[in-house]
Protein backbone atom coordinates (compact mmCIF):
# COMPACT_ATOMS: atom_id res chain seq x y z
CA UNK A 1 0.00 0.00 0.00
CA UNK A 2 1.21 3.60 -0.36
CA UNK A 3 0.07 6.68 0.89
CA UNK A 4 -0.88 5.56 4.32
CA UNK A 5 -1.93 7.88 6.78
CA UNK A 6 -4.09 7.42 10.21
CA UNK A 7 -4.23 9.25 13.34
CA UNK A 8 -3.65 7.80 16.46
CA UNK A 9 -6.04 9.27 19.34
CA UNK A 10 -6.04 9.48 22.93
CA UNK A 11 -2.32 9.46 23.54
CA UNK A 12 -2.50 11.06 27.43
CA UNK A 13 -2.08 10.62 30.94
CA UNK A 14 -3.49 10.47 34.54
CA UNK A 15 -1.60 10.58 37.80
CA UNK A 16 -1.34 7.22 39.49
CA UNK A 17 -3.35 5.35 36.49
CA UNK A 18 -1.40 5.46 33.16
CA UNK A 19 0.94 7.60 30.71
CA UNK A 20 0.06 6.29 27.21
CA UNK A 21 3.19 6.26 25.25
CA UNK A 22 3.57 5.02 21.53
CA UNK A 23 5.83 4.44 18.94
CA UNK A 24 5.37 3.28 15.47
CA UNK A 25 7.97 1.30 12.48
CA UNK A 26 9.08 2.81 9.56
CA UNK A 27 9.57 5.85 8.08
CA UNK A 28 6.74 8.13 8.08
CA UNK A 29 5.79 11.95 9.06
CA UNK A 30 3.84 13.19 12.03
CA UNK A 31 2.40 15.79 13.73
CA UNK A 32 1.20 15.85 17.38
CA UNK A 33 -1.60 17.60 18.85
CA UNK A 34 -0.98 20.36 21.80
CA UNK A 35 -1.18 17.35 24.34
CA UNK A 36 1.62 14.97 22.72
CA UNK A 37 5.63 15.35 22.52
CA UNK A 38 7.35 13.17 19.91
CA UNK A 39 7.24 12.13 16.73
CA UNK A 40 6.42 8.51 17.02
CA UNK A 41 9.70 7.38 16.21
CA UNK A 42 12.01 4.78 17.84
CA UNK A 43 13.97 7.90 19.16
CA UNK A 44 11.25 9.77 20.46
CA UNK A 45 8.11 8.25 21.00
CA UNK A 46 4.58 9.71 21.28
CA UNK A 47 3.63 10.15 24.77
CA UNK A 48 1.48 12.65 26.84
CA UNK A 49 3.41 16.11 28.27
CA UNK A 50 3.42 15.87 31.56
CA UNK A 51 2.28 12.64 34.25
CA UNK A 52 -1.06 14.30 34.94
CA UNK A 53 -2.33 15.04 31.26
CA UNK A 54 -5.74 14.21 30.34
CA UNK A 55 -7.64 14.30 27.24
CA UNK A 56 -11.23 13.36 26.30
CA UNK A 57 -10.60 10.63 23.72
CA UNK A 58 -13.90 11.45 21.45
CA UNK A 59 -13.97 15.30 21.70
CA UNK A 60 -10.25 16.86 21.62
CA UNK A 61 -7.31 16.90 19.26
CA UNK A 62 -4.73 17.78 22.12
CA UNK A 63 -4.39 14.11 22.01
CA UNK A 64 -3.90 12.43 18.89
CA UNK A 65 -0.91 12.06 16.54
CA UNK A 66 -1.59 12.41 13.09
CA UNK A 67 0.82 9.82 10.62
CA UNK A 68 1.36 9.76 7.08
CA UNK A 69 3.66 7.13 5.22
CA UNK A 70 4.22 8.38 2.06
CA UNK A 71 6.46 5.98 0.21
CA UNK A 72 4.77 2.20 -0.20
CA UNK A 73 5.00 0.25 3.17
CA UNK A 74 3.79 -3.62 3.64
CA UNK A 75 3.25 -3.16 6.91
CA UNK A 76 3.87 -1.21 10.35
CA UNK A 77 4.01 -1.95 13.63
CA UNK A 78 2.91 -0.06 16.33
CA UNK A 79 4.12 -0.55 20.12
CA UNK A 80 2.25 0.91 22.76
CA UNK A 81 3.51 1.51 26.58
CA UNK A 82 2.11 2.58 29.99
CA UNK A 83 5.11 4.61 31.11
CA UNK A 84 3.25 5.42 34.69
CA UNK A 85 5.94 5.04 37.44
CA UNK A 86 3.47 4.13 40.22
CA UNK A 87 -0.36 3.39 40.60
CA UNK A 88 -2.73 4.46 43.37
CA UNK A 89 -5.63 1.82 42.79
CA UNK A 90 -7.02 3.36 39.81
CA UNK A 91 -8.10 0.64 37.31
CA UNK A 92 -5.21 1.08 34.51
CA UNK A 93 -7.27 0.47 31.71
CA UNK A 94 -6.15 2.51 29.21
CA UNK A 95 -6.81 2.93 24.96
CA UNK A 96 -5.67 4.39 22.34
CA UNK A 97 -7.57 4.55 19.32
CA UNK A 98 -6.50 4.34 15.34
CA UNK A 99 -9.24 6.67 13.40
CA UNK A 100 -9.40 7.70 9.64
CA UNK A 101 -7.39 5.35 8.27
CA UNK A 102 -6.39 5.97 4.42
CA UNK A 103 -4.69 4.15 2.05
CA UNK A 104 -3.80 3.73 -1.99
CA UNK A 105 -3.44 0.12 -2.90
CA UNK A 106 -0.83 -1.03 -5.12
CA UNK A 107 -1.54 -3.55 -7.46
CA UNK A 108 0.60 -6.78 -7.69
CA UNK A 109 1.65 -7.78 -11.09
CA UNK A 110 2.59 -11.59 -10.58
Amino acid sequence: MSNLAFTVTDIDSTAGDFWDVVELSGTFSSTAGSGVTGAGTTDSPATATSGNAPVADTTSSAGNLSVTYQAPTSSVILTYWNNAQRFSGVDRSQGIYIAGMTFSAIANNC
